[in-house]
């Protein structure tokens, strides 16, 4: 099951909202979702496994409010969670999913909408849900809105996630910085240390709050070596190399001491900041300076002629590095009644006038005495305390701790070399005393040579119990030979060199030349700094390298390793240290590339004193807000970002003294003048000894989101108004065809008031014969065709039949899927009857057109008639009647020569004639008439 999802719950887990403080902006949310669907109660859920816990909710009332949480028995989230989808349930009581759930009764949860809350790895969280106590149905409009809601409560939930997600980065690299057994030091580009681990508390002597703002040179450089710029200089160029660099560092009681130091340089605008590691070597140094120590005196003894003469030149030698300010050597006199100082070195004569007060000492008398008498070591912590011989001068000498070991012949004391120093020594230095133990083997070498086989026995004792010191330590010691031919001859090796090389003592010790074999596991990259380091240590100069080497065991490690040549006669032997360094460079790494996160984390990161001072400015502030670091570091951060608060700076303050935390918006002002809206989270951050240090302020740049929030509210408002004020009918539609809401123009097209059109269908509202139109159109708007208008019959209330011009449009949810329809009505009754009356005038006009059509070809038929009637005038009439008158004419010329009946029918012929041929002009004359034109009446005869 989804709900039962460990990486889901984690992810629940990770939000860091369930039994915590609401959270305010969550809870904004949910109150606009009550209002904006107009819903009493609404929720933040998050669904745990065995619960439903509200994160944020407005209306919820007694138990609920007080507990914030319900069983999942009672859940209607876990079935969002369980699908992934939006749910909607209209009616619990009779919805198959939520029916019978103890909710209904318990809390009146009748009504339901829930949205589901994802994480950025798409789990889904929980829901934002509204619930109504009545029966209701959701529209697609309150789904789309929720939805909206819910992808802005996600993005806060989102937000929070990465900022608890960065704040545990932080604990964790500071705890990290915490545990490491190296001194951990950070300074930003001025030298001002920002960081301070307990181990360089314990190194340096300096605590955390103590050192934080304090200038590092001023707390862990000797003085001598501050004025020394140029030697700092070179000692950064090494660091910023990559180069591990041993130097002198000053403890804050004084003493100096020889220190290893690993630097980080990270390249700021404006300089360079710095983390540090510091390992104090003193031990280190001082257990090879004792070696040396030994081997030096070692050498001196064997050039020395008598014994007198040996012990004379060892303390001399001794003194000088040992950094003790006085050394005695006592002897056995040869009555062996007392012992008697045989040499002195000393750093001031003073202090030697002061200690010769005293020159024989018997058994169990003094320090010398005491050594001898017992046969063992002796530490004082501080003479002049005491009330041993030589108390007052060693007080007046300066001289505080002493140590005294035996010098031996075989089982027998032959002497006692003692050393003091200016500083009281509380504890017992078991190393130097061991030390002076070896010398003092040689020194009764020396005065006992015919004893140099039991002499030989002691100084195996003192090299096992060296070896026994060695073998505790996790570095492996080594003194090979650098033979003439090239080759490096393994003289000696002992400590962990299984951790170090992967292989055994006898394996690594077998080969013939050192130097080769070791070259032949170093990493490709690192071989030329290992010939250097090689060629270094030829030319008798200390040197030192850290470089990856592939072990035997396959595994490749970080090994530091460090070597001294010395001299013994015409051989050259170079005694060296190896250490596995490779935690350390991973650890480094990690700290490096953590640090780095959080420095160019997108979000505005600040850190302030007590005082509100800035001490610390990320990458992301300097985006948020414009300013870079260097140039805000110690400014106030109220007055900088000019920051105004929601209800005043004392609560803010109230807060962060009462749960050390506080969280909510700000507006804040940026570099170039504009102001801002951040979402801020601040916690008060602790030393080691439990005290208030700093104020973390993690800033989330919420402006765009409260402009879009403000606009989507302007627009929703707008589109309210424009839908009401509009003159053209609108309504919105479920895809089902059924009316969701109508504007009042709609409802007065047809004579409905607007409630009473909403769940009717827009089938009913369709004249019978056009309601396929519907559908048709439906299916077009499905199916991705462009919506077009139409003309369809609509129903008015009264029964009327509206002449309607309709256009509709479709809109889908997030998913692409079909949601609301559009629809635009336009009342067309009056231009639909206007045109039906132009449609009738046409075809009366068609009518007499044919009546005019039928009236003018009857007289283009009586035209031709009158044409031919023309013709038939002007050729078979008249050309007759031309050739009658003229045999009439010529009869009538002649008609003296007729007898009167014919000259009389001539006459009546020519009077015929006459008039037959007028009658033929007039006809002419009127068939010559234009169509229309009357012809003129002749006058009455």
């Amino acid at each position: 099951m989804a709900v039962q999802d460990p990486a889901r719950l984690a992810q629940v887990d990770a939000t860091g909202l369930v039994d915590g403080a609401p959270s305010e902006a969550l809870q904004r949310l949910t109150a606009l979702a009550s209002r904006l669907l107009n819903a009493p109660v609404s929720a933040v859920s998050l669904v745990e496994a065995d619960r439903q816990y509200f994160a944020a909710g407005t209306g919820l009332a007694g138990e609920l409010a007080a507990t914030r949480q319900i069983p999942l028995s009672h859940s209607y989230c876990k079935h969002v969670v369980e699908s992934g989808r939006t749910l909607s349930v209209d009616d619990a009581r009779i919805d198959p999913v939520l029916g019978g759930n103890p909710s209904i009764e318990e809390y009146q949860a009748i009504a339901y909408l829930g949205v589901p809350l994802r994480s950025p790895d798409r789990s889904v969280l929980g829901t934002l849900c509204v619930v109504d106590h009545e029966p209701r149905i959701w529209s697609p409009a309150d789904i789309e809105l929720m939805e909206d809601l819910g992808l802005a409560a996600a993005s806060e939930i989102a937000a929070r996630m990465a900022t608890r997600e960065t704040e545990q980065v932080a604990a964790r690299s500071q705890r990290f910085v915490d545990t490491t057994l190296d001194a951990f030091i950070a300074g930003d580009s001025r030298g001002v240390v920002t960081g301070w681990n307990q181990a360089a508390e314990q190194t340096f002597g300096w605590t955390a709050a103590e050192a934080i703002g304090r200038p590092v040179i001023e707390l862990i450089i000797p003085e001598r070596l501050r004025a020394d710029t140029a030697g700092l200089e070179n000692l950064t160029e090494a660091a910023m190399a990559g180069q591990r660099v041993e130097v002198e560092l000053l403890h804050r009681d004084g003493r100096v001491f020889p220190a290893e130091l690993a630097l980080s340089v990270l390249v700021d605008p404006d300089g360079h900041a710095f983390h540090t590691f510091v390992r104090d070597i003193s031990d280190r140094k001082r257990t090879q300076h004792l070696r040396d120590t030994e081997q030096a005196v070692a050498g001196i003894l064997l050039q020395g002629g008598t014994a007198q003469e040996a012990a004379r030149d060892v303390v001399t030698g001794l003194g000088g590095r040992l950094g003790w300010p006085y050394l005695e050597y006592w002897h056995r006199t040869p009555d062996q009644s007392c012992l008697e100082r045989l040499a002195v070195y000393s750093t001031d004569p003073k202090i030697a006038t002061l200690m010769e007060v005293t020159r024989a000492y018997a058994p169990g008398v003094g320090v010398p005495g005491t050594v001898w008498a017992a046969g063992a070591s002796q530490w004082i912590a501080d003479l002049p305390s005491s009330d041993l011989p030589r108390a007052a001068e060693a007080g007046e000498a300066g001289l505080h701790a002493v140590a005294a070991v035996p010098v031996r012949d075989g089982a027998e004391v032959v002497g006692v070399l003692m050393i003091a120093d200016h500083r009281r020594r509380d504890v017992r230095d078991d190393e130097l005393i061991a030390s002076l133990e070896s010398v003092s083997a040689y020194i009764g070498q020396a005065v006992q040579r015919r004893r140099a086989a039991d002499l030989d026995r002691e100084l195996a004792v003192a090299r096992d119990s060296l070896a026994r010191i060695v073998d505790n330590l996790t570095d492996f010691l080594w003194t090979v030979e650098l033979l003439p031919d090239g080759q490096a001859r393994t003289v000696h090796a002992q400590g962990n060199i299984q951790a170090v090389f992967g292989a055994g003592l006898e394996t690594v010790t077998a080969e013939q030349d050192m130097t080769e074999h070791l070259a032949r596991n170093i990493h490709d990259d690192d071989l030329d700094n290992y010939r250097r380091y090689v060629d270094q240590l030829r030319d008798e100069q200390p040197a030192e390298i850290e470089c990856r080497m592939a072990g035997l065991d396959g595994v490749t490690r970080w090994i530091w390793t460090r070597g001294v040549p010395r001299r013994d006669g015409d051989r050259l032997f170079v005694d060296g240290l190896c250490s596995d360094v490779t935690e350390r460079h991973h650890a480094k790494a990690v700290a490096e590339q953590q640090a780095e996160l959080l420095r160019l984390a997108p979000i505005a990161v600040i850190v302030r004193d007590l005082d509100s001072r800035i001490i610390g400015w990320n990458t992301g502030a300097e985006l948020t807000y414009g300013w870079p670091s260097t140039a805000v570091v110690g400014k106030s951060s109220d007055r900088l970002l000019d920051t105004r608060y929601p209800a005043g700076r004392a609560e803010v303050d109230a807060g962060l003294a009462g749960e050390s935390r506080w969280e909510g918006e700000l507006d804040q002002l940026r570099s170039d003048g504009t102001r801002l809206t951040v979402h801020s989270h601040q916690s008060v951050q602790y030393d080691d000894y439990g005290a208030p240090a700093a104020i973390l302020e993690v800033n989330l740049d919420v402006t765009d989101r409260r402009k879009a929030e403000s606009a989507l509210a302007d627009r929703e408002r707008l589109l309210h108004a424009q839908f009401a004020l509009s003159t053209v009918g609108q309504a919105m539609l479920h895809v089902d065809g059924t009316v969701i809401q109508a504007n009042p123009a709609l409802a007065g097209i047809l004579g409905y008031a607007t409630d009473e059109l909403a769940g009717r269908t827009i089938d009913s509202l369709t004249h019978p014969d056009d309601r396929h139109l519907n559908w048709a159109a439906a299916a077009g708007l499905f199916v991705g065709d462009a919506g077009g208008d139409r003309h369809q019959r609509l129903i008015a209330a009264d029964g009327r039949i509206v002449e309607a011009q309709i256009g509709v449009s479709l809109l889908r949810d997030h998913l692409d899927r079909p949601a609301t329809i559009i629809t635009a009505v336009t009342d067309i009754s009056a231009r639909v009857s206007a045109e039906r009356d132009r449609d009738v005038a046409n075809r009366a006009l068609g009518e007499r057109n044919a009546e005019l059509q039928h009236t003018n070809t009857a007289l283009a038929e009586a035209d031709a008639m009158k044409r031919d009637l023309m013709s038939i005038l002007s050729h078979e009439i008249r050309t007759p009647l031309t050739t009658i008158s003229g045999y009439t004419e010529s009869l009538l010329s002649g008609a003296d020569e007729l007898a009167p009946p014919q000259q009389r029918a001539v006459t009546a012929i020519a009077r015929s004639v006459s008039r037959l041929d007028n009658l033929c002009q007039e006809v002419l004359k009127v068939c010559a008439l234009p169509p229309g034109e009357r012809a003129p009446q002749p006058d009455s005869p």
